[in-house]
């Protein structure tokens, strides 16, 4: 009987730091990243895995003037290929 429990909570033990070590390295992942979390969700599920927290940490940004506008890209190192393309000051009046 001591056997039993003392092998059930190794089994607790295990799952609990499994999901602990989870949370620390999407947490040391995202940031490290760069890239807004918002963006972070690549194949568009709603959900942020750490893989794709892992792929956000080669994100960089790099600013652009587009139609007057000042506006924030971000980009994958990878292929230089841009994320998203965020918009927000207006630095000429048309």
């Amino acid at each position: 009987m001591i056997f039993h429990t003392t092998k059930i909570k190794k089994v607790f033990l295990t799952i609990f730091f499994l999901i602990l070590g989870y949370f620390i390295l999407f947490n040391i992942f995202t940031f490290l990243s760069i890239l807004p979390i918002k963006y972070m969700d690549f194949n568009k599920n709603g959900f942020v895995s750490i893989n794709e927290a892992f792929r956000a940490i080669d994100a960089r940004k790099r600013i652009l003037i587009v139609d007057g506008k000042e506006c924030v890209e971000y980009f994958d190192l990878k292929d230089g290929l841009p994320i998203v393309l965020e918009c927000d000051i207006e630095l000429i009046d048309k």
